[in-house]
């Protein structure tokens, strides 16, 4: 009886894997697969901005060197946001958290983003400086579309949809 089971469930595991692997040859080459981003047909998503952008070697050079001081500042106050996040998390696991401390740590969580999405304006300026109008209308739809997308949440979140008839 124990041979004839093994037999009984190789087969039907060797059935079940060869449906799997059809199943998933369908979805990969026969099926079209909406863009997730309106306007941006394809794997066009995924390719790198400056390439969608189209730009001249001019605009490229100035592209690549705006991006790399825009990157190296952004970075450096995400480092001081992340860390003044943390004190914040250490000050509140205090058993007496100090409110003054408290204030002050969202004071500067508050300094930090504002002094990014600042930055990021003239950073977005100074592209409009050196861009066409095509171009920067590709720049902003791009920007405008990662915007709309809505954000990932855990799968235990009060705000998950899926989560809340439960």
């Amino acid at each position: 009886m124990g041979k004839r089971f093994a037999v009984i469930l190789l087969i039907g595991l060797t059935f079940f894997n060869l449906s799997a692997f059809g199943f998933w040859l369908y979805r990969k080459y026969a099926t079209e697969r909406p863009s997730r981003e309106p306007g941006y047909p394809g794997r066009m998503r995924n390719m790198p901005l400056w390439k969608q952008l189209n730009l001249s070697a001019e605009q490229l050079t100035r592209f690549r060197q705006a991006q790399r001081i825009f990157r190296f500042k952004a970075d450096s106050v995400g480092r001081k946001l992340q860390i003044a996040r943390l004190e914040l998390l250490d000050e509140l696991l205090q058993a007496q958290p100090d409110r003054q401390r408290i204030d002050s740590l969202l004071e500067s969580i508050s300094s930090h983003q504002r002094y990014l999405e600042r930055y990021l304006v003239e950073h977005l300026l100074a592209q409009k400086t050196y861009l066409t109008p095509e171009q920067q209308s590709t720049l902003f739809k791009r920007m405008m579309a990662k915007i709309k997308r809505p954000r990932r949440r855990h799968s235990m979140s009060p705000h998950n949809p899926k989560e809340r008839g439960r």
